[in-house]
This record gives structure tokens, C-alpha cells and sequence, in this order.
């Protein structure tokens, strides 16, 4: 895909490699991949099992270093951080949403999203309580707020998680199967969701899924084979 003019990279990757050392030899899950990810983006990362998909999202994430190349966040390097930089920019800069929604079974729904600014000295308490209720209501669940995970479905778990994402305005949402889990109308109202906060807030999502019908749902989609970028197509209507 070609770089759009006059804008800037949120998120890019650079020749990135993730080498493995096996009984068989070296086996490459992620193989000199570039990827630009530009502010507003909304990327599907497909490919079949082993194609690199969760590896790449990984790194992109600085969740494991790459053996070769460089991911860059905004213009810097994530390789070149210090272990307290990097802790920040998990924590400020990249959302993540899971599989399996990592909420804490005994917070509330209000408390799960709200956990994540204790770390942001932007906001007061009383600011904090507006920011979780405000994100709960972009993914209609304001009704949700005072219910515990075990009284969740598992689409409205996954749509806590999103809100938790989003707490502290990351750069990036990183969203690893979100609907994998999840039942089809479930999975829908999760990609509403998203579709949704990319819409209103312009918020840039990168997301790894093995489902077609969530794919279209996408803006671009990106296709890895054997850890290497096989396809980057623009998506309309």
C-alpha cells in the first residue's frame, strides 16, 4: 500500500523479524515485515494458523521484542526504550482488548475501566468516575456500570474491555481476536463497538482475526502468509 501524503505514522514496522530456534532450525513467525499504520486506521491483520498474525501484533505492541527491526510509536523507537519507558507507553500510548477480556472478576464494570487511570495524574478521582462512566456509555453499557464480570455476557465483557482500552486516550488499540470467543450477535455488538469509536472518536485499531465477516467490517486489511505481508488492501463502503 502506498503511504498517504501529509500524514504521519502512528504506528510502524520496520523490516520486523521474530526468529525461533528449533530441533528443526530456525524458524522465522514473523519475516521482514513493513507496515505503516496511519492515525484513523482501522486494520484487520488475517492470515491462517502460524502466519505470523499474533507474533506481529505482539511486537507491535511491545510485548516481545523483535529479533530484527524496529517498531516505531510516534516518531520513536520502541526497541530503544528503557524498561520504565516502556512500562509507560503500555500503560498510556497502546490499548489492548484480548480474546479472553482480562477483567478483574471482582471490580465492577466501572472499576475494570476505570483501573487504568489510577496511573494518570490528569485526572481527579471525580474526573476518573466521569471518564469510566462516559467510555461505559460509548459502549452502551451505562446500565452495566455496578454489575461484577460474572454477571456479564460475554459480548458485554468484551465491550468493558474495550472501554478499559480506551481510558487513557491511547495512540493505538490492539485488539487480538476480540470476537473469538464470542458467539455471532455477541461478536456483532463488540464490532459495533468498534465501529463506532473509530467513527466518533477517529480511534486507530489494529486488529488480528481468522473471520471474514469481521474483516469487512474494517477499513484495510492485512494479510500475512508464512510471517511475511502477502496482501495490504484498502477497504470502502
Amino acid at each position: 500500500m502506498k503511504e498517504k501524503e501529509n500524514s504521519t505514522a502512528v504506528l510502524e514496522a520496520r523490516q520486523l523479524t521474530k526468529s525461533y530456534d528449533t530441533a528443526a532450525g530456525e524458524v522465522r513467525a514473523v519475516d521482514r515485515v513493513d507496515l505503516r499504520i496511519e492515525k484513523g486506521d482501522f486494520l484487520a491483520l488475517m492470515g491462517p494458523s502460524g502466519s505470523g498474525k499474533t507474533t506481529l501484533l505482539s511486537m507491535l505492541g511491545a510485548l516481545e521484542p523483535p529479533t530484527e527491526g524496529q517498531v516505531m510509536l510516534r516518531d520513536r523507537e520502541i526497541g530503544k526504550m528503557t524498561e520504565r519507558e516502556l512500562a509507560q507507553l503500555r500503560r498510556f500510548d497502546i490499548g489492548f482488548v484480548f480474546q479472553s477480556f482480562y477483567l478483574v472478576d471482582h471490580l465492577t464494570a466501572q472499576e475494570n475501566v476505570r483501573f487504568p487511570l489510577g496511573f494518570n495524574k490528569d485526572y481527579s478521582p471525580d474526573e476518573k468516575e466521569q471518564r469510566a462512566s462516559e467510555l461505559l456509555r460509548m459502549v452502551g453499557l451505562e446500565d452495566r456500570s455496578d454489575h461484577f464480570p460474572r454477571q456479564l455476557s460475554g459480548g458485554e465483557k468484551q465491550r468493558v474491555a474495550i472501554a478499559r482500552a480506551l481510558a487513557n486516550s491511547p495512540a493505538v488499540v490492539l485488539a487480538d481476536e476480540p470476537t473469538g470467543n464470542l458467539d455471532q450477535e455477541s461478536g456483532d455488538s463488540v464490532m459495533e463497538a468498534f465501529e463506532d469509536l473509530h467513527q466518533r472518536l477517529g480511534q486507530t485499531v489494529v486488529m488480528v482475526t481468522h473471520d471474514p465477516l469481521v474483516a469487512q467490517r474494517a477499513r484495510r486489511v492485512v494479510r500475512l502468509k508464512s510471517g511475511r505481508v502477502v496482501e495490504d488492501q484498502e477497504q470502502t463502503g
